[in-house]
């Protein structure tokens, strides 16, 4: 199975990356402030959760070949078409591989896939200070943009209402 954290790696070595990008996934926080998924999963079987490290933090910290995935949870089937889990404290159906603290990460990418096919959500990438200032009716997406709650239910499978992402 090509991860996400993986398929970034590879794109710079000149390997064709075959994964579908299907479904959506974003960062929250629920009522106690804890670290909650959101995935739109837009008809794909998405099963799988993974927070990953920055692959620098990763090299640093556990050399050249050091995973950059901190959590993955697995679920035996997959879940509703849009579902939420906590990242501290998936509970059933999920199994989880892992610890996450986010309070230990300056940024980190969470990402949904299928666990027996090249299909994956977008990855969002989340520094520790934007996913500090969420609240349950706001969720970070993509590259760090802040959308609130409604507008990722109605946009998340639709990717032609998405705002178009510029670099400042």
């Amino acid at each position: 199975m090509l991860t996400l954290a993986t398929a970034g790696a590879l794109t710079g070595c000149g390997n064709w990356i075959t994964t579908d990008i299907v479904g959506a996934i974003a960062m929250t926080a629920d009522a106690q402030g804890n670290p909650v998924v959101i995935v739109a999963r837009c008809g794909a079987p998405i099963d799988m959760v993974e927070v990953s490290q920055h692959p620098d933090v990763a090299s640093a910290t556990g050399g050249p070949d050091a995973d950059p995935i901190v959590l993955r949870l697995t679920a035996p089937e997959p879940p509703n078409d849009v579902f939420t889990v906590s990242l501290t404290d998936p509970g059933p159906p999920w199994q989880a591989e892992g610890r996450f603290d986010p309070a230990a990460q300056e940024m980190f990418w969470v990402s949904g896939a299928v666990s027996d096919k090249d299909m994956a959500t977008t990855v969002t990438q989340v520094t520790r200070a934007a996913y500090e200032g969420l609240d349950a009716e706001h969720v970070v997406i993509r590259e760090g943009e802040v959308w609130t709650r409604a507008e990722f239910d109605a946009r998340a499978c639709n990717r032609e209402s998405w705002p178009v992402v510029t670099e400042s």
